[in-house]
């Protein structure tokens, strides 16, 4: 729907600005899926990735992103990164468990 874009951008700030790093967000239909999201904080910059199995809903996802934008700077922060993907992304940890 049309209140989907500002409702993720509200949602998705308001956890920026409170440290999450960490969401899973069930939609409604649940058709939709659930959608996992990855923020990471560098300074006012803000890197979200979203993971999304459906389809369609990773559309609406990247639709929304200009919203989303606008969100985080209404409350200080710039969008400087992430993306939508069907799987999680990989990111290295720094622990490659392989050590010995």
């Amino acid at each position: 729907s049309e209140a989907f874009a500002p409702a993720l951008g509200l949602q998705i700030s308001a956890f920026a600005h409170d440290g999450t790093q960490h969401a899973r967000l069930q939609l409604h239909p649940a058709d939709m899926g659930p959608i996992m999201v990855q923020i990471a904080i560098d300074g006012a910059g803000a890197r979200i990735d979203f993971q999304a199995d459906v389809a369609a809903t990773r559309a609406a996802i990247e639709a929304s992103l200009p919203s989303l934008a606008g969100a985080l700077r209404e409350s200080g922060l710039t969008l400087t990164g992430g993306g939508v993907f069907q799987q999680p992304q990989d990111r290295p940890s720094g622990h490659d468990g392989m050590r010995g």
